[in-house]
């Protein structure tokens, strides 16, 4: 059992070369940059090969392996390094809700929320995944601002973990929006997903939150979950 399970392993991980050459060969942009996401599908693809022709003996097995695993290593390249950022208060907008600006002393943070748009998602579109704060800087001081958001699967599993810096975008007192466009796989599996961040000011944590949204394959989608927004 044990010699018939490392030819098996020897055999699979023969699988891992011709995945891993085509996808390095072909997850290119139009810049020449590396697609990060054709990558994770590729690499996910192969591992996915090679576990199913390890518990499954055979090529259909390995095939199956294959997608079940693409699907999954798409999925880690939900999360896209680029945002838009918004300043939608400015400063006076911002001293009327909460008073004057301190002349000093660390910043203040006030209204964190964090949402998904649609909550409920069909596989192969977009998503809009938007984070906004209201911020208030002493006078001629500069926040360093940085977020972390990470993406759950059905199970409970981190899919993707990113941490953000918006330092360069948060000017001075005012209120903000920062948004990332979530491309969701055709293959993705159905089911609640959950998701969190993590607001952190100086170094500091200020807020953390937590939602979910619901993926279908299309049709009407059912059990539709609202995303939730904790203080």
């Amino acid at each position: 059992m044990i010699v018939r399970l490392a030819q098996w392993q020897g055999w699979g991980a023969w699988l891992l070369i011709p995945f891993l050459v085509v996808t390095l060969g072909c997850a290119h942009t139009q810049g020449g940059e590396l697609d990060k996401k054709k990558v994770g599908a590729g690499i996910g693809a192969a591992v996915g090969a090679v576990v199913g022709a390890m518990t499954g003996h055979d090529l259909k097995s390995a095939a199956a392996g294959a997608v079940a695993g693409a699907a999954l290593g798409y999925a880690a390249g939900w999360l896209a390094e680029k945002y838009e950022a918004r300043k939608v208060r400015d400063a006076e907008q911002v001293k009327e809700a909460y008073g004057a600006v301190p002349v000093s002393g660390p910043p203040r943070v006030h209204a964190y929320k964090t949402w998904i748009d649609p909550n409920a998602i069909r596989r192969g579109a977009e998503a809009g995944w938007v984070s906004s704060f209201d911020v208030q800087i002493p006078p001629g001081e500069q926040a360093k601002v940085e977020e972390e958001r990470i993406f759950l699967d059905p199970d409970g599993n981190t899919i993707s973990s990113r941490t953000y810096d918006y330092s360069k975008d948060v000017t001075g007192t005012g209120g903000y929006e920062f948004e990332l466009t979530i491309p969701i796989p055709e293959n993705a599996p159905e089911g609640k997903y959950s998701y969190q961040t993590k607001l952190m000011v100086d170094g500091e944590k200020q807020s953390g939150l937590d939602g979910s949204f619901q993926i279908a394959a299309g049709g009407e989608v059912r059990n539709v979950t609202v995303a939730l927004v904790t203080p």
